[in-house]
């Protein structure tokens, strides 16, 4: 039931969009589906950005190793063809020389002939020579269909190995461009915070504005109390001399004293 209001809402849009807008609702479409797009992938963090850039690159991974894989399972393939073809080519080479061999035994004219103590008849031997002979060809195109499979593979394995040696390059050259992207934008991003940064001068200028009115209030003080230092009378204020004195002082009054005394009675 709520698919067929969904269905015919969209239906009973479409076909107001059509009266509006006419043939150019298609259009209108496509280009709000464009900003739709744009809008979102711009609302995507850079940080999650490059997080699926990393991902991604790890996704490549598995390919690394498929192909990783198929180059050693040719390799395998190649290294057990060489050895077939070489002893395919020792066992011609054999059979070459046999046959060889052969010919010259029947190259004369004799009737008969003594193989490993066993008598054999002319037509015996030119029958086995003609056997020897199919076998040698046979080995021979055998020979060089093996020889030309294995130059296909050769082949193939050595693209398939430039490929893997293209990927993983591509991959390490992806990954330190991605390095160096999550640096410049953690550059960026301690720039931005540097910037966005306000300090609030408030409480310094407050300590200022008291550090300064605490001086002025102690420079007032410091006029209150040299004005009251000073006498009324405009004269300066004789200060008795009430300090201590110490034992050198006392001796030279004492001495003092008693020369004027001696003075005052040789007058006398």
């Amino acid at each position: 039931m709520l698919l067929k209001k969904v269905a015919a809402g969209v239906a009973g849009a479409l076909v107001v969009g059509g009266m509006v807008f006419g043939t150019d609702l298609v259009s209108y479409l496509r280009t709000a589906g464009t900003e739709v797009k744009e809008t979102v992938k711009g609302a995507v963090p850079m940080e999650f950005e490059l997080k699926r850039a990393k991902d991604l690159i790890n996704n490549i991974d598995p390919e690394i190793k498929t192909a990783k894989t198929t180059v050693a399972r040719q390799d395998v393939d190649i290294d057990d063809l060489k050895g077939r073809i070489a002893k395919r080519s020792d066992s011609l080479t054999k059979d070459r020389s046999e046959m060889l061999t052969r010919r010259d035994e029947l190259r004369t004219d004799k009737t008969s002939f003594l193989v490993s103590n066993k008598s054999y008849t002319r037509g015996q031997l030119e029958s086995d020579l003609k056997t020897r002979l199919d076998r040698v060809k046979q080995s021979e195109q055998t020979l060089s269909e093996e020889e030309k499979l294995l130059a296909r593979k050769e082949a193939a394995v050595e693209a398939n190995r430039k490929k893997l040696d293209l990927m993983m390059k591509q991959k390490r050259e992806l990954e330190l461009k991605i390095e160096w992207l999550q640096a410049r934008l953690d550059q960026v991003k301690a720039t931005e915070m540097v910037n966005d940064v306000a300090i609030d001068d408030s409480e310094f200028t407050r300590v200022k504005n008291l550090v300064d009115q605490i001086d002025k209030d102690l420079k007032v003080r410091e006029k209150v109390v040299d004005t009251e230092g000073t006498p009324s009378d405009g004269l300066i204020p004789v200060q008795a001399n009430d300090a201590p004195k110490g034992v050198l002082d006392e001796v030279d009054a004492y001495l003092g004293n008693n020369s004027k005394t001696a003075n005052v009675a040789e007058n006398k």
